[in-house]
């Protein structure tokens, strides 16, 4: 509700416009309103499904003419790293989004809800950490296969640059593996936060 307010500031008057908000001044949706936000939640389920889709087929293709070429170095390596990243990212998003929108069936439904927790839920928190990982990763194998080659371009650095970034963004996201768990219902299950993700000092972390 706003109200003006008329005061007197120097022998001059002036007026001053009060917001106050009760607890009845919001306003309740409309069924139509309602039917609105219902389609455009839809629209962007059917967009990310799409995207997920072909990202996912991309991503595919990537991997494969990496994995095949001829040369052996550690930026071709992080390559392949960071497309099964981004794959492994789009195809649990594409889980989640078939549990949030889409029904498949009582028994894939619940299939989905059983591996969230333990594969769906981790595996999209970590691939995503790993892609991120994997791109920092990328410019400094870079920076230093430019200015230090020498000492840059061996065996040994081509297994470690992969393997380190890897097991880092899986170190990082081990917490996410018991963020949420599963809760028995009269039928099936459902997923539910864990005692860890109501923690107030974990919400910082």
């Amino acid at each position: 509700m706003v109200s003006i307010r008329q005061t007197r500031e120097g022998g001059q008057r002036q007026l001053a416009m009060v917001l106050t908000v009760g607890p009845h001044d919001c306003p309740e949706w409309a069924s139509e309103d309602m039917d609105n936000l219902r389609r455009f939640d839809w629209n962007v389920a059917l967009g990310r499904l799409f995207i997920a889709t072909w990202g996912i087929l991309a991503n595919a293709m990537s991997t494969y003419i990496f994995v095949r070429r001829s040369t052996s170095s550690s930026f071709n390596s992080l390559l392949i790293l960071l497309t099964i990243a981004d794959g492994l990212f789009l195809a649990s998003s594409l889980m989640t989004v078939c549990l949030q929108f889409f029904s498949l069936g009582f028994i894939l439904d619940q299939l989905l809800v059983i591996i969230f927790p333990y594969f769906v839920h981790p595996c999209r928190v970590t691939s995503l950490t790993c892609s991120t990982y994997a791109t920092v990763a990328i410019a400094i194998e870079r920076y230093l296969g430019i200015y230090h080659p020498l000492q840059h371009n061996t065996e040994r650095n081509r297994k470690r640059w992969p393997v380190t970034t890897f097991v880092i963004a899986v170190a990082v996201n081990l917490p996410r593996f018991i963020e949420v768990k599963l809760s028995k219902m009269e039928h099936g299950y459902q997923v539910v936060p864990s005692d860890l993700r109501k923690n107030e000092a974990y919400s910082l972390y």
